[in-house]
């Protein structure tokens, strides 16, 4: 399974899903899990939501170190088996 390191030191992410807030036409609106699991799959997060974790981070004095916002881990898919010939 994939994961981001920031987001698990910051509590995982049903965590941090909750404590985002992205911009939207009908104002500010929490982050849905679902989008935070894209960005994980995508290996991917918006600038926008960097800026948050980094002040979530100092205000919680969680440590950032190198390597914090890059996807680690594995697919969950199962690897294809041999066809015989």
């Amino acid at each position: 399974m994939y994961s981001i390191p920031i987001i698990e030191k910051l509590g995982g992410r049903e965590a941090v899903a909750n404590a985002l807030i992205r911009q939207t036409d009908q104002g500010p609106r929490p982050v849905d899990k679902r989008a935070l699991n894209m960005w994980i799959m995508r290996g991917s997060i918006p600038g926008y939501a960097i800026k948050q974790l980094v002040q979530l981070a100092k205000r919680r004095r969680v440590r950032i170190e190198d390597g914090d916002f890059e996807r680690h881990g594995t697919s969950r898919k199962s690897k294809k088996k041999e066809v015989k010939a």
